[in-house]
């Protein structure tokens, strides 16, 4: 049951990521899905369905680079080490790595997307860096909503949930 879960979740991110980007909402909803699975199941579950996920977005979305692919293993890492040293149980809590997955997903697509093309200009840099916030701040109020979203789904299916997770 639990594989149904994670890839009902990974393909639940890459639709909704896709609709809000399409409405200008910049948030990383993928990274933030594989961020709250890699604390709830742990990396070697969440891996394969989110990397598939991040691939389909990326060809969606008409990447010239699989950004998603890039940033995974560096979101990966950071949930690791919250679900060792953070707090799981308090959802307000949750904004502080929300904020670094976007940050970390933010940076992995300016990356792909202007620096290896070497399309950079003076006024391009402050559109970056408006974007790197506004998908810092997405991320922030997307991991503790998701995770509430997510618990309360998982809870109804008796898979494990991210505010328990420490507990194992």
């Amino acid at each position: 049951m639990a594989w149904v879960w994670l890839a009902f979740c990974a393909f639940f991110s890459m639709v909704l990521e896709t609709v809000l980007g399409n409405h200008g909402v910049a948030v990383p909803v993928v990274h933030v899905v594989a961020f709250y699975l890699v604390v709830a199941f742990g990396w070697q579950r969440a891996l394969v369905p989110m990397a598939l996920a991040g691939t389909l977005l990326d060809v969606v979305l008409g990447r010239t680079f699989p950004c998603s692919l890039l940033a995974l293993p560096v979101v990966m890492v950071l949930a690791l080490f919250w679900r060792r040293q953070g707090d799981c149980r308090h959802r307000l809590v949750q904004a502080i790595p929300g904020g670094l997955v976007g940050l970390i997903s933010g940076s992995a697509v300016i990356a792909c997307e202007r620096v290896l093309t070497a399309q950079l200009n003076g006024p391009l840099v402050l559109g970056l860096v408006g974007l790197l916030l506004r998908v810092s701040v997405g991320g922030a109020v997307a991991l503790p909503v998701l995770a509430w979203v997510l618990d309360a789904a998982g809870r109804r299916l008796a898979v494990g949930g991210y505010s328990h997770a420490q507990d194992t």
